[in-house]
């Protein structure tokens, strides 16, 4: 074994008296904020662009007013006797979901949009295609099929109209409510009232 010298001692014993004078590594909690000082310029258009896209989502979105309307599901019972009465029935479940699709039913909706003339409102037909029925077309490899302005301006309508219409079942029970969200609270209920009228006509 080969001896140490006197230096080599007194190194190795320096060495070890740093290593316990050293402290322990700990981050820094200035360090983020430094970090963000930094990157000033960068952080502050990134927060300018969020405000900017705020404000104009707030300036191009349109206000709406939604009306809704209940309806009670039954089947209507006649009880036998010297008077005729008329007594609601018991209802089961895929009888609402039925009463429900018929209020989407493409001719409660086409003979409520003629009685309103849904078809000329800018709302639901601006004569213009817009963004997904472009990527519509741009998708299709076929070949386009024509047609007349009535009959885009009327599909188009219906599709407009049961994106804004909201029918849903309340809870378990045999009530159906509709809701729909347009520009004006009026017409937000002479929609809600001619559909209501026309299911009740079909049915």
């Amino acid at each position: 074994m080969d001896a140490l010298s006197g230096d080599d001692v007194r190194s190795h014993v320096t060495r070890g008296a740093r290593l316990e004078r050293r402290a322990p590594m700990c981050p820094k909690p200035r360090y983020g904020l430094l970090s963000v000082v930094r990157h000033r310029v960068v952080v502050g258009v990134c927060c300018l662009l969020c405000v900017l896209a705020g404000l104009l989502h707030l300036a191009l979105r349109s206000t709406t007013y939604t009306a809704s309307t209940q309806l009670l599901v039954y089947n209507r019972q006649i009880a036998t006797g010297p008077d005729a009465v008329v007594l609601p029935g018991g209802v089961e479940i895929p009888l609402v979901q039925n009463q429900i699709e018929i209020l989407r039913w493409r001719a409660v909706l086409s003979t409520a949009i003629d009685a309103l003339v849904l078809s000329r409102e800018t709302e639901f037909y601006s004569g213009r295609d817009g963004v997904l029925q472009w990527a519509k077309r741009l998708m299709n490899l076929r070949p386009a099929i024509t047609v007349d302005d009535a009959t885009l301006a009327f599909g188009t309508t219906i599709e407009t109209l049961r994106r804004k219409l909201s029918i849903r079942r309340v809870g378990t029970s045999h009530i159906v409510r509709m809701k729909v969200a347009v520009s004006r609270p009026d017409k937000a209920a002479r929609i809600v009232n001619e559909i209501a009228s026309t299911y009740l006509q079909e049915r």
